[in-house]
């Protein structure tokens, strides 16, 4: 707000005790307030936000109290920050409520992701609450060493090991640094707090889908394994244990021992808990302090952590995940559904797509980087591909270069599949995806989504066909949790839990990887395995569309199914169509309606750039009047692709 409105920004003073048990906000007051320096490092925070633009002023530097006018966001209606602009602008100093949850998501810039991600990179513990989160890390190895046997007697080298990582984290603790610690981390809600919390915002009917608060808290050990944890490292279990019953804590913390974590909490590391610990002597550090406090320490332990989870309702973790993420460090939750955050701040998450893609289908490479960048475009993706083939390849070298993460798996069944893929060349009518061994297998990749390491984090991601291309910005809750041939949100745990059968299904397959009434390849096994899901949630055309259907204005993801624009040019020019009258069904409909969208993000490819001339002359006004449209318009343009020499001048309408 206040770079938009080319304000100063006055730092705020924070609540240190945030305990809601009413929906009633909890406001600062004498006694609950503390200033932003007894947490943070306030020259830190001044600099990086002065570096994105902003001035912040200390509470000692800014205008007496009196000479603000108090504006309540909340009883703005229309767009918030052109109100506050015009409406207020002649005024010298405003005073406003918190903005979070009060500035629309539509109101959001691209520039605001930066901004927003230089004032998390300014919120730096101060040096006090630094060193003791160094502290807490080293007594969580020391913890697990001391009850873990196993771990004593090294041997010399590990012994040697150890001195150098002691001496290291010594150095690191030294210059101010932070510590890494090998430890994995859970924030747990099942405070008395959050369960009067999720009973009120499960029961709010507003036509969002609000039941995953609590979701898998009572089997989260189940959960911890879905999404791949450790037993053999310690597991932090966070959360505000003076506001967690008694019989819940035990049945919680049980689970979790009886599943064969190395459960720490902060009763076992926190030096205001067991000043008789390693950490003795620091427990002034905390006996003054808060639960927001101690919320902040164990936030920033979770940013330190090898792994994150939590619970996606909680803006504590959803605002870690989304850290962490940004950060390129593995985060998830184990509640499931969406990330309500994510809706509020929808630059501070991306959707993680995934397409797979090889080094000998160089004919399409041009489709696959028009999906790129229009991917890039909507800012709303996090791309990764699963590669196979040769990473030499100009489009391998191309994707890398685009910042799109490259997965190289090999799947187990690829033996299996191929040993049951005999008759395969006779389902080439079906599909091309049987032409060759390599590109049979390449397809049936995404069926392992929910076992590829990189993607264990994720919930659901977002998966296409490389032959699409994005129209606008996409957050999960656009989506019902559904599939489409080409295009489908994956839920990977659930995924996960069918994975063997689903693979048994897939190789038990006397076709040739054609399965009847299903369909062809993956298609098919996808369609016949869940087709009870499947049928109860087909995906909205809008995140489909077919240039040969209907042109849909509101369309997301544009997807090339059947001809792809080279063939479009090729039925142009010798009126013959693979795929058989959907060349010229496209041309009738919506391709061309679609096509200047697509070319923008391929302007470089001769095939896109004689696509948009063919259009435009198909779109020409004399065109149509003098051959009366349709499919007149149609052989016109056939006529004229028929005579242009291959790689020659295109024409202008």
């Amino acid at each position: 707000m206040a770079k938009r409105l080319n304000r100063a920004a006055v730092l705020p003073v924070l609540i240190d005790d945030g305990l809601q048990r009413t929906d009633t906000n909890v406001l600062a007051s004498d006694t609950n307030q503390v200033p932003f320096s007894d947490m943070y490092d306030v020259e830190h925070f001044r600099r990086t936000m002065a570096a994105a633009g902003v001035r912040i002023l200390l509470p000692d530097e800014a205008p007496d109290p009196n000479n603000y006018q108090d504006v309540h966001l909340g009883r703005i209606r229309g767009h918030l920050l052109d109100e506050l602009r015009n409406v207020y602008g002649s005024v010298r100093d405003l005073a406003v409520d918190c903005p979070l949850f009060k500035i629309p998501a539509r109101e959001f810039v691209p520039e605001d992701e930066s901004l927003a991600w230089a004032a998390l990179d300014g919120m730096k513990p101060n040096k006090e609450a630094e060193e003791l989160i160094n502290q807490i890390v080293r007594a969580i190895g020391n913890f697990t060493q001391k009850a873990d046997p196993g771990l004593q007697g090294q041997t010399g080298v590990e012994a040697a090991a150890a001195r150098r990582s002691l001496a290291s984290d010594q150095a690191a603790a030294a210059t101010g640094a932070p510590l890494p610690g090998d430890f994995d981390y859970i924030h747990l809600r099942i405070e008395n707090d959050w369960i009067e919390h999720c009973k009120r915002w499960e029961s709010i009917r507003d036509g969002v889908v609000r039941d995953n608060c609590y979701r898998h808290t009572d089997e989260v050990d189940v959960e911890l394994g879905m999404f791949g944890f450790m037993k053999n490292i310690p597991l932090y279990v966070a959360s505000y244990w003076d506001d967690v019953a008694p019989e819940r804590k035990d049945k919680m913390l049980g689970r979790l021992l009886a599943a064969g974590y190395r459960v720490v909490t902060s009763a076992d590391v926190f030096p205001v808990q067991r000043p008789e610990d390693v950490l003795n002597g620091l427990v002034d550090v905390l006996s003054d302090k808060g639960r927001e406090y101690r919320a902040m320490i164990e936030y920033f332990l979770g940013m330190r952590s090898n792994r994150f989870i939590g619970n996606s309702v909680s803006t504590f973790a959803a605002l870690g995940l989304m850290e962490r993420r940004h950060r390129g460090k593995w985060a998830a939750y184990y509640n499931g559904g969406n990330i309500p955050l994510a809706s509020v701040l929808p630059l501070l998450h991306r959707l993680p797509w995934v397409f797979t893609y090889n080094s000998w289908s160089p004919a399409y490479d041009y489709m696959l980087k028009g999906a790129v960048r229009s991917a890039q475009v909507t800012r709303s993706y996090v791309p990764y591909c699963i590669f196979m083939g040769n990473s030499s390849t100009f489009i391998h070298q191309w994707l890398v270069r685009n910042n799109v993460t490259i997965i190289r798996h090999e799947p187990k069944w690829r033996s299996q599949l191929l040993a049951v893929a005999g008759k395969a060349q006779n389902n080439v009518h079906h599909s091309h995806l049987y032409k060759t061994p390599d590109t049979l297998v390449s397809t049936f990749q995404r069926v392992d989504l929910p076992v590829v390491p990189v993607l264990d984090q994720y919930t659901y991601v977002l998966y296409t066909d490389a032959d699409v291309y994005f129209r606008r910005p996409m957050v999960l809750d656009d989506f019902v949790i559904t599939y489409n041939a080409g295009v489908f949100v994956a839920n990977l745990p659930a995924m996960r839990r069918n994975y063997d059968a689903f693979i048994a299904m897939m190789l038990d397959n006397d076709n040739g990887l054609y399965y009847p009434h299903y369909g062809p390849a993956d298609q098919g096994v996808l369609n016949k395995f869940y087709e009870r899901d499947l049928r109860a949630r087909m995906l909205s055309q809008i995140f489909n569309a077919k240039p040969y259907n209907s042109f849909d204005p509101h369309a997301v993801i544009v997807h090339f199914h059947g001809p792809k624009p080279h063939e479009y040019i090729n039925f142009l020019q010798n009126g013959q169509c693979e795929f058989k009258n959907l060349c010229e069904k496209g041309f009738m409909t919506s391709l061309c309606k679609y096509a200047p969208e697509w070319v923008r993000y391929v302007s470089d490819e001769p095939i896109a750039i004689r696509l948009a001339d063919s259009c435009a002359l198909l779109e020409n006004p004399m065109v149509k009047r003098l051959r009366g449209g349709g499919r007149r318009a149609l052989a016109a343009a056939r006529e004229v692709q028929a005579v242009e020499p291959e790689g020659g001048p295109v024409l202008a309408p």
